[in-house]
């Protein structure tokens, strides 16, 4: 299970989905969720070059297990998470926030710093992936 993180919300669309609702639903879901893997990817390879490694720990690694879910579908709306796969390291949360208690760890943010510094890159991605996906399919209904 990937941890909750931040959301991107893109408003005021409506060209776009009336060209979406003139695709077939599969063609739509595919194409809205490479678009949204695309601009995904973009925050989750920064958030892997953020994370801390140490080399002489054992097991599994926090960088190598930054992950995406599944792009899931809720009525309108699509969507997909960027976060920890906390079945394989459930410190995450410790080493981006810090902690306290009898060894107390300063915070290391790897997360929200690959949010805040590519989002923007993320949402051109986004955009692009739709329009070259958007513009194909087109042609071919």
């Amino acid at each position: 299970m990937l941890s909750k993180g931040e959301f991107i919300r893109i408003d005021g669309l409506e060209e776009l989905d009336k060209r979406l609702r003139a695709l077939p639903d599969k063609i739509n879901r595919d194409i809205m969720g490479k678009a949204l893997e695309d601009g995904a990817e973009i925050i989750r390879a920064e958030a892997e070059a953020n994370a801390p490694y140490d080399g002489s720990s054992m097991g599994h690694h926090l960088k190598d297990n930054i992950k995406l879910s599944d792009v899931k579908r809720r009525g309108s709306s699509t969507e997909i998470q960027v976060g920890i796969d906390y079945k394989k390291v459930k410190h995450g949360h410790l080493v981006e926030f810090g902690h306290g208690g009898p060894k107390p760890a300063p915070a290391h943010p790897f997360m929200r710093p690959a949010f805040d510094t590519k989002k923007g890159e993320a949402l051109h991605a986004i955009r692009e992936t739709l329009r070259r996906l958007i513009e194909g399919a087109a042609r071919h209904v």
